[in-house]
């Protein structure tokens, strides 16, 4: 019995020793850094949609500080939508840019 009590103790301190996932490290200046070279100029300063070449185009820059734009889709759709434009709602494909942007 004593010899089954420490095998499963030993187990579970093993268990417990196992490296903690981690998550991803989220770069806050990268992302500061890609949104003012590719982003501002449309979006704004602070994504309210209101930059300079906002006014220019077909069809006005979401407000992303409206809980209700970026809360009603999933982070899948959010980057669907900025990759692909998945909804064709006048950006344009941004894909290359964007990715040429953060691989620098």
């Amino acid at each position: 019995m004593r010899r089954l009590s420490l095998l499963l103790l030993s187990f579970l301190v093993l268990g417990g020793a196992s490296a903690p996932r981690t998550k991803p490290k989220i770069d806050i200046k990268r992302g500061e850094e890609v949104y003012k070279a590719l982003c501002w100029t449309c979006h704004g300063n602070y994504g309210r949609g209101d930059g300079p070449a906002a006014q220019y185009l077909a069809r006005i820059p979401p407000d992303f500080t409206d809980p209700r734009i970026l809360g009603a889709k999933s982070d899948q759709q959010l980057l669907a939508d900025l990759l692909e434009d998945g909804k064709g709602e006048g950006r344009g494909n941004h894909r290359t840019m964007i990715i040429g942007e953060v691989l620098r």
